[in-house]
């Protein structure tokens, strides 16, 4: 306990052992005891309090330690180029980094960018935790991204030598385009292309409602387009393909070209309607069987349709055979269409139907002028005209 500077070897209760350079400093009842080590950094030290020595510690400076320690009541700070723990490390409380990696032997975790925290793999595997998405990689073939209103999913396709994840999938809102709100949820076979509005090489598959004229109608619709990479090499047609049954709803419509307009810049007037109808002049007539036509509801349709009988198809309302073209029976060819003769109206044409040979040419027929019916078989006779003059 005498103050002084000594140099002594093995010192009794001294963590240091051999030669060694002893400072004792203060009195009696307050003395503080350091001891330095001849040969090398090691510094230690402790106090006598009046009642007892206290455990002697290590004091740290630039020549035992790599880095420097800084220790206030508030923080302790570690600057160095160079940080080492060996051995298990707990902490309690929050673990603040501003920009931190930690590299593992097989990753790393990234917290240095402004975009979020990044953890990686060396097989390109990675997350990012973003600001405002989540990024997810499994090596470089497939990835899906997410973020407030859309999951996109990409695919690298090795078989036809792309170099990076394409989109492939969308999941996200379905867009009303005329008052620019999201519904619902719509799913696209998207390959590479994201705008919402743009799905040409893309199946979709949309789920959603419109609330226009305050009904909620549940819309179901299916989308197909060619999918054409850019290099011209892959062209295969998609579709929408149905493994099971498919059962509609009655009055259930089908919008034919409600998207995309003909090139006059018109869309189709009315939808295509499913219901059922019976009929008591048909071959089921205590069944009733599926129906089609145009219309909307079943208080709001058009009068002309088809229904289709077990064995019998039943048309019904107005028909126009202007367009019929020829009709075959048993390999005989019939036709409706217009005909002309030097002795019959004056050698106008006139509607009539016709039995043609191989040439195109009339074998036989029937024609009907204002007034009267014409034979139209070798040449044209009035077949009124010879019955009122035979008295028939």
């Amino acid at each position: 306990k005498t103050q002084g500077h000594y140099f002594v070897r093995n010192l009794s209760g001294n963590p240091i052992g051999g030669w060694v350079y002893v400072d004792v400093t203060g009195n009696n009842n307050r003395v503080k005891q350091e001891v330095y080590q001849d040969n090398g950094y090691e510094h230690r030290s402790r106090r006598w309090t009046g009642n007892g020595w206290t455990e002697w510690t290590t004091d740290v400076n630039n020549k035992n330690v790599v880095s420097q320690i800084n220790i206030t009541p508030d923080q302790i700070k570690i600057a160095s180029n160079k940080i080492v723990i060996d051995g298990n490390t707990d902490i309690h409380g929050d673990l603040r980094t501003d920009r931190v990696r930690l590299v593992g032997k097989n990753g790393a975790i990234d917290m240095t960018g402004d975009t979020g925290i990044k953890l990686t793999n060396n097989d390109g595997s990675s997350m990012l935790l973003g600001r405002s998405n989540i990024d997810l990689m499994y090596k470089n073939d497939f990835r899906m991204n997410i973020d407030s209103s859309l999951m996109t999913i990409y695919h690298r396709n090795s078989f036809i030598n792309q170099q990076n994840p394409i989109a492939i999938l969308n999941i996200g809102s379905a867009i009303n385009k005329e008052n620019k709100k999201y519904r619902g949820a719509s799913i696209r076979y998207n390959p590479g292309n994201l705008d919402n509005d743009q799905l040409s090489g893309a199946d979709t598959l949309t789920i959603g409602y419109n609330s226009s004229i305050g009904n909620i109608t549940t819309q179901l619709g299916f989308g197909s387009r060619d999918l054409k990479l850019s290099n011209g090499t892959y062209n295969v047609r998609k579709g929408v393909n149905l493994y099971d049954d498919l059962t509609v709803q009655p009055y259930q419509r089908i919008n034919v070209g409600y998207v995309d307009q003909e090139s006059d810049g018109k869309f189709s007037n009315d939808p295509l309607m499913i219901h059922r109808m019976q009929w008591g002049a048909s071959s089921q007539a205590d069944r009733y069987q599926p129906t089609i036509r145009l219309g909307y509801s079943k208080d709001s349709m058009g009068s002309a349709g088809v229904t289709f009988l077990w064995n019998q198809v039943k048309p019904f309302g107005n028909r126009d055979i202007s367009d019929l073209g020829e009709i075959w029976f048993n390999g005989q060819r019939f036709v409706f269409g217009w005909a002309s003769h030097e002795r019959m109206f004056n050698n106008q044409n006139q509607p009539a139907f016709m039995r043609l040979d191989d040439k195109g040419g009339i074998m036989s027929g029937i024609a009907f002028t204002p007034g009267s019916t014409w034979d139209l078989g070798s040449g044209a006779w009035n077949i009124t005209a010879s019955v009122m003059n035979h008295g028939g």
